[in-house]
């Protein structure tokens, strides 16, 4: 069963400022991203078969579970260029497969398509690029 809870990201910038992405995807909403928390703790675990230290890296940038305490993320250039040269590499992994590596829970109804995981990433590699790139930090943590 899907239980409603939600990984969010959510790129620097003001609210009116260009939407994260012009793709009419579900998860996209303005300047944040709201993805299914089940689907993207399936991506951290798929994230480790590619790269154990990139997958530690990107989930301790998934924020906090609980909001009211900061949910700013800034990491040290260094890390947040690898960080995006690591999505670049997952994205393109998730690509190339027909299936994800790990196992599914059995909670999980359903599995996305491979593009759907793709674009997931893509879309989070976007919110880290603008963080470099206005030299922010991006807003991350888990909805409950």
């Amino acid at each position: 069963m899907i239980s409603g809870k939600e990984q969010v990201f959510v790129a620097p910038g003001d609210d009116d400022d260009e939407p994260v992405d012009e793709s009419v995807l579900p998860w996209v909403y303005g300047r944040g991203l709201h993805f299914p928390l089940e689907h993207w703790e399936l991506l951290l675990d798929e994230a480790g078969t590619v790269d154990r230290d990139m997958a530690d890296l990107l989930r301790s940038a998934s924020g906090v579970v609980a909001p009211e305490t900061s949910t700013d993320i800034e990491l040290a250039p260094a890390r947040l260029d690898a960080l995006i040269e690591f999505l670049k590499r997952f994205a393109d992994h998730l690509s190339g497969r027909r299936q994800l590596a790990v196992p599914i829970p059995p909670e999980i109804e359903y599995v996305l398509p491979m593009s759907d995981y793709a674009e997931m990433v893509r879309l989070v590699r976007r919110v880290l690029e603008e963080a470099r790139d206005r030299r922010r930090p991006f807003q991350a943590w888990t909805d409950w």
